[in-house]
């Protein structure tokens, strides 16, 4: 897979793997895109790419990555969409870039009249299954928002909603150690092959 690069301002990271498709990996089902679109936005579809759960082991276990695609407003669009990907870690790229990045007249417009914009959402965030999000620290943050906590107590509370939402995880069956950069990496050549890219152009933050 040949990757060209789009030259900005900010961080772009490039990667060319192979990608094995069998088991259902490299496939991609519709679905109904999770963010709303003001009047006049670019088009817009979603759905999920079938991803290895460890690369190196394609046999095994798959996760579903959440993509959404913005179609370019030209009428021979160029062939190397944009890929955009939201960091934090844990930030939910959708969100983030779904519905300001189609909206008439936005960023978006500066890339969609010549080529598409494709989103992932990376492994482990909001949209992609499964999702690590951690709601016993939200549970926490409003059960604890109006006392007025020691910095040594905020400390141990976050410490055991982090270790109790690890633990949930671990026992839903989902091996943390398959989200990491490393596997976030290899994803895109697959979400992009699947999409029936070629060449591309990957921003991430």
């Amino acid at each position: 897979m040949r990757i060209a690069t789009l030259l900005l301002p900010l961080l772009l990271l490039v990667m060319a793997l192979p990608v094995a498709a069998q088991d259902g990996i490299g496939t991609f089902r519709a679905a109904e895109c999770p963010f709303e679109l003001a009047a006049g936005s670019a088009t817009v579809s979603c759905g999920y790419v079938t991803v290895p759960e460890f690369h190196a082991k394609p046999e095994g276990s798959t996760i579903e990555l959440a993509v959404a695609v913005i179609s370019s407003t030209a009428a021979s669009p160029a062939p190397d969409p944009l890929v955009m990907a939201q960091g934090g870690p844990g930030g939910s790229t959708l969100d983030l870039f779904g519905p300001t990045m189609a909206e008439a007249g936005g960023l978006g417009a500066f890339f969609l009249d010549q080529r598409d914009i494709v989103l992932i959402e990376q492994r482990g965030t909001l949209y992609s299954v499964p999702n690590l999000v951690c709601d016993e620290g939200f549970d926490l943050l409003v059960e604890t928002i109006d006392q007025n906590l020691t910095l040594e107590e905020a400390i141990e509370l976050t410490n055991q909603a982090d270790f109790a939402c690890r633990e949930r995880l671990i026992s839903e069956g989902i091996n943390l150690s398959a989200y990491n950069s490393l596997e976030n990496a290899a994803d895109v050549p697959v979400v992009m092959d699947a999409l029936g890219y070629d060449t591309f152009n990957y921003y991430g933050i």
